[in-house]
């Protein structure tokens, strides 16, 4: 038995009865008591989608309360990909097959794919789009060669007040009181940006929102939002001419010419000698591509909130208003996400997730400036980590012409033995003995100092780190200040992995 409803745009369809096998071995049905399947696919008035066999699959959950959620299985980032082209379909059966909404629409959902990365060769998105996540406390940590200033150690924003220790402590406090016995820092440290932001909470005018969601998720830079009306109008018709000419290629086709090489398309767009304006430079075009691969955002989300809000109407059951308010906080355009649906947030939805969950409970004022400060705190994080980590690789010593990175000469006894020489690859030559004779690496010590608020009460800030003892199950380290040394104990299995983390983040900044 399948329970279905017709719309004018496809059905909802659910599975009624499941069957399973007795200890008999005998096929038995029964009714799905938490779960039960369900797919949308599309009427004949989406003859395009139907010959394509496209679907959306969206099950029906019910709470111990009673009360039916409807979840589409999968990532919030796949059900954009996936619902995008079907809300296009549905805008253009709504307002006619017009040629420019088509084109536009179609264009900029390819341009978006581009911009985060979603494509079949695994290829990264743009740089200006926002990947760094703060779910842990190397996140927020700034190594010394990443430093500014001597008293820049995190990329807390000042606003705040706390340490990333301080921050830790109280997003686990938070957690504890709601029921979570041993909360880890991915859990923590979001609840204590949280418990910063019910402190501090933002209140901004309509106007200003989509601005903040924008520095949240994409970078662009100063010079790429003073880009001229004249310039973004001839990039974005190069462009779309660009993805037109490939419309009859194969997907593996278009995504090997669209997403391999983003300088590819840069040198396409600006080397047009015959097309308006002539050539242009390529700097020009990129500051034009990035503003136009923020506009994308738009198109997508407009395409999104119309397939899933005809799904939403498609579903058999008689939803009650509150069903129907979770529904579209989870996928329909909201204004406190500056008119976007949250699938194109979804980056920082483990960063948002608990505001959200308050905010959808109680959908005031309080509740939407306190999401509206995360933001802001996200923006600001993201955009201090960008330049400690610039600033970090360019103090790095140069490879070798041959390109023979990382050959160094032999260290001298003395240098071994001195506290500012750090060699990383001792972390891994710890045995039942002692550790080899001399130091681990810096930024790990230092980020240990930090983690753990190992502070002079004179307020020095230069440091400077040894290790005292080493064993197969922990480490000691020891800090000198100007007035007094401080020793700090750590388990071996917690450095090894930090200063894996570490070795990883700078291989994938070298490859960046």
């Amino acid at each position: 038995m399948v329970a279905r409803q017709r719309s004018s745009f496809g059905d909802v369809s659910f599975v009624a009865l499941m069957s399973f096998v007795d200890s008999n071995g005998k096929i038995r049905w029964r009714q799905p008591t938490d779960l039960t399947p369900g797919i949308w696919l599309p009427s004949e008035r989406l003859a395009g989608l139907r010959r394509h066999h496209v679907n959306v699959p969206i099950n029906r959950i019910i709470n111990d309360d009673g009360r039916r959620r409807y979840i589409s299985p999968g990532s919030l980032e796949s059900l954009a990909w996936r619902v995008a082209p079907v809300g296009l379909e549905m805008l253009l059966e709504t307002y006619g097959h017009n040629q420019h909404l088509e084109y536009s629409y179609r264009r900029m959902y390819y341009v978006w794919r581009y911009v985060r990365g979603l494509n079949f060769l695994g290829e990264r998105g743009t740089s200006a789009h926002l990947t760094r996540s703060f779910n842990y406390s190397r996140d927020l940590f700034v190594r010394l060669s990443g430093r500014q200033g001597k008293d820049e150690r995190n990329v807390l924003p000042e606003s705040i007040g706390w340490s990333i220790k301080q921050l830790t402590e109280r997003g686990r406090a938070a957690a504890v009181d709601a029921g979570h016995t041993n909360p880890t820092s991915e859990l923590a440290i979001p609840l204590g940006f949280l418990e910063a932001a019910r402190l501090n909470p933002l209140y901004l005018a309509d106007h200003e929102v989509l601005p903040l969601v924008r520095m949240s998720l994409f970078a662009l830079d100063d010079s790429a939002e003073e880009v001229s009306a004249a310039l973004l109008d001839m990039v974005m018709e190069r462009l779309l001419l660009a993805i037109h000419r490939h419309r009859d290629d194969s997907q593996e086709e278009f995504d090997r010419w669209f997403y391999n090489s983003s300088r590819n398309i840069v040198r396409q767009l600006a080397d047009q000698k015959r097309a308006p304006g002539g050539r242009l430079r390529r700097e020009n075009v990129v500051q034009a591509l990035q503003q136009i691969g923020w506009e994308s955002y738009r198109y997508v989300g407009d395409c999104l909130h119309t397939g899933m809000h005809c799904i939403r109407q498609a579903i058999p059951d008689d939803l009650s208003d509150e069903e129907c308010r979770l529904y579209e906080h989870m996928y329909e355009r909201q204004s406190y996400l500056g008119n976007l649906p949250l699938a194109l947030v979804s980056e920082r939805l483990n960063f948002l997730s608990p505001a959200l969950e308050a905010l959808w409970q109680n959908t005031n004022a309080e509740n939407v400036a306190v999401m509206h400060r995360l933001l802001q705190y996200f923006s600001k994080m993201a955009e201090a980590r960008r330049v400690a980590d610039r600033i970090s690789k360019s103090r790095r010593p140069s490879k070798s012409p041959r390109g023979d990175s990382d050959v160094q000469p032999a260290a001298s006894s003395a240098e071994v033995n001195s506290p500012k020489f750090m060699d990383i690859s001792l972390i891994e030559n710890v045995h039942c003995g002692e550790i080899q004779r001399g130091n681990l690496n810096a930024d790990v010590a230092e980020h240990f100092r930090e983690l753990h608020n190992v502070e002079c009460a004179n307020g020095c800030t230069e440091w400077e780190s040894t290790v005292a003892s080493a064993n197969e199950r922990q480490i000691t380290f020891e800090y000198h200040c100007g007035c007094k040394g401080q020793i700090l104990t750590v388990p071996i299995s917690e450095v090894r992995r930090i200063a894996d983390e570490f070795r990883e983040k700078e291989e994938e900044e070298e490859e960046q």
